[in-house]
């Protein structure tokens, strides 16, 4: 993030005046050093297409099918039926953070004085950059932990949020269609979601606020705001 723009100059000011107000929700664009949610489908792609061609060349199809899909939970879905066992093993392989630098935008949001950060990415940049900027571990949970969800809005202790699931968790990701509206039909996760995103001021960064399928997220789980 380049502070140096006047609007995020101002921005950052508002932020630090009242930092508790604020809750930043983080997307895969700036987990650098890892793929975008694009780049990601199109790795597992190529992955499964090896694997076709080892097994029955004559369903080929079905990738090229795949490739042209423009909705990714659908794409996922089938991704994980076909790869079966080798899918939590590959998508590790794929996203692993192993001798990746913790993108500076993270540290430097924790340096604004935020009480938390809903992160949309698996991996742990958000945990690691809190700790080492705050000194301080911050509470975090899965979309699968439900008993936590309350905490994070009843409280002013750091937390980081990942709805979508945690790295080292793989029962907690959240890639396909079935996943995601599983998970969006929990009440606790939605009620949860709901009051932080209706009693914060938004700071949202690592994808564009303006697309059909984030507007859609929104929707989904509850956000009665506008994004502009």
């Amino acid at each position: 993030v380049n502070w140096s723009n006047s609007n995020l100059t101002a921005l950052k000011k508002k932020i630090q005046e009242n930092p508790k107000e604020f809750l930043v929700i983080v997307g895969s664009g700036i987990s650098l050093g890892l793929p975008s949610w694009s780049d990601l489908k199109d790795k597992m792609l190529d992955i499964l297409e090896q694997k076709i061609i080892d097994e029955d060349p004559s369903r080929l199809s079905l990738i090229e099918r795949l490739r042209k899909e423009p909705d990714y939970w659908t794409v996922f879905e089938h991704i994980k039926e076909e790869l079966e066992c080798d899918y939590e093993r590959n998508m590790m392989e794929q996203l692993s953070i192993k001798d990746i630098q913790t993108p500076s935008v993270y540290k430097n949001l924790w340096k604004l004085g935020i009480s938390g950060m809903i992160t949309f990415n698996i991996d742990k940049f958000a945990e690691q950059s809190c700790a080492e900027v705050t000194k301080r571990v911050p509470d975090q949970a899965s979309g699968l932990e439900s008993y936590k969800f309350k905490t994070f809005t009843n409280t002013d202790d750091l937390f980081v949020w990942h709805p979508h699931g945690e790295y080292q968790s793989p029962p907690s990701w959240i890639f396909t269609r079935s996943e995601r509206d599983k998970l969006y039909r929990n009440t606790d996760f939605k009620q949860a979601m709901c009051t932080l995103l209706n009693s914060k001021n938004l700071l949202i960064l690592g994808f564009n606020a303006l697309e059909n399928n984030f507007q859609s997220l929104l929707n989904n789980i509850g956000f009665d705001g506008r994004v502009s």
